[in-house]
């Protein structure tokens, strides 16, 4: 992919090319600059009972193992090996109004199943889409 971008520093349009995906920024000098990296996990998300979730992906390149964790009626929690969750931009989107998501630590998603009075419920989650994307800095 190449993308045009105007340096206003220079006044010149300057090329920048990247993968499908890739970011880009404007440098300390001014000048676009592409950074790939977008790390993406996109799945469902299903629970029941007392059990832990479980995600089915469709894509994952976060490049991290993670554990689901059943905490309480209605919480849970995705914990990845590594801290990806710092230093980073974190999105998470979800096609349900059923998911709160909540960073807890940097290695750590909360996840709290909601119904319409607010409460956390479990049974809630099943096949709920969502994404979770980490833009590099």
């Amino acid at each position: 992919m190449t993308i045009k971008g105007f340096n206003q520093a220079t006044g010149i349009w300057e090329t920048v090319t990247g993968d499908i995906g890739t970011t880009l920024a404007i440098g300390a000098d001014g000048s676009w600059q592409a950074i790939s990296g977008i790390k993406t996990l996109i799945g469902t998300i299903s629970q029941a009972g007392a059990a832990e979730p479980t995600i089915v992906e469709y894509y994952n390149t976060l490049n991290t193992n993670y554990t689901l964790n059943y905490l309480a009626a209605g919480q849970y929690n995705i914990v990845f090996d590594d801290e990806i969750l710092t230093a980073n931009i974190f999105s998470l989107a979800s096609l349900s109004g059923w998911l709160e998501c909540i960073v807890d630590k940097p290695d750590t998603l909360n996840i709290n199943s909601l119904n319409f009075s607010n409460n956390k419920v479990d049974n809630l989650l099943t096949n709920t889409p969502f994404e979770i994307r980490i833009y590099p800095i």
